[in-house]
């Protein structure tokens, strides 16, 4: 039986992930939510060691990445992203987008109220109400957006997912997509907060240094974040007015990821 060849890159993109290859599974903290340790409000599953054995899992967890080929230097880029997150956090929404943050989630209606009236949206001109309609209608539409931003890729790079692609194997493809909800998530959290530059600078860069050393297919990152923008366009005139008039805060949100996306280079 042929086996599947393991790249380094296989093995972190999205929280912690089970790799599968040869004999060695491989477990590996996402460059988005390395500070994450629940899934609540989240269809994604993420491991959730009991505190008393978290130390040896840590340990256990440094041995498996050893093993599983990372080099030293992405290791050092993991442990500096989890004291330097890509999302600025506690700055765009205060404690209650931090806390969604942490718990990979999308805000709740009575969080989104907390953070439309709380947040001045100094960077739109999109009302609170507004806001609020567009931030509701990507949470209840991110798997579409998603898979929308997916069929994208798939056709705009063909056998992407295929030996030799940047996207094989399957493991790499879906640590991509659960990527994507996080891109997403922040995305939202900026719009509610009316800030669309929701990133931090210094761990922005040090993510787009993981994901070239780690081989990620950058034109396609690019590629699927302008099709989350159109999805997210799409998604909102078949919604109300107000989530209409307010889709040009998430429309400024989308065009910092892409910015942001755009300066890594391959």
């Amino acid at each position: 039986m042929m086996q599947r060849s393991c790249r380094p890159g296989a093995t972190a993109l999205f929280v912690i992930i089970m790799v599968q290859c040869s004999c060695v599974q491989a477990f590996a903290p996402s460059p988005l939510i390395l500070r994450s340790t629940t899934s609540r409000g989240s269809n994604l599953p993420l491991l959730r060691p009991m505190k008393a054995h978290r130390s040896s899992v840590r340990r256990g967890m440094a041995q498996h990445l050893t093993m599983s080929g990372l080099s030293e230097k992405t290791l050092n880029l993991m442990g500096r992203l989890k004291s330097r997150p890509f999302f600025a956090v506690g700055a765009v929404g205060g404690s209650v987008v931090e806390a969604a943050f942490q718990e990979n989630r999308y805000l709740t209606d009575e969080e989104l109220d907390r953070v439309v009236k709380e947040t001045a949206g100094d960077g739109t001109s999109c009302g609170p109400s507004e806001r609020k309609a567009i931030a509701s209608v990507i949470r209840e539409q991110h798997q579409a957006i998603i898979q929308s931003a997916r069929s994208r890729v798939y056709d705009k790079f063909p056998g992407i997912d295929q030996p030799g692609g940047g996207l094989y194997p399957a493991v790499r493809a879906e640590a991509c997509w659960r990527d994507f909800d996080k891109f997403l998530q922040c995305v939202s959290y900026g719009t509610a907060a009316g800030v669309s530059t929701f990133t931090d600078a210094s761990g922005a860069a040090i993510m787009g240094e993981l994901y070239q050393e780690m081989k990620v297919p950058l034109d396609a990152m690019r590629e699927g974040a302008r099709g989350l923008r159109e999805a997210t366009q799409s998604a909102a005139q078949g919604a109300g007015p107000e989530a209409q008039a307010g889709v040009r805060a998430a429309e400024d949100a989308l065009a910092h990821l892409i910015t942001v996306l755009d300066a890594y280079t391959a």
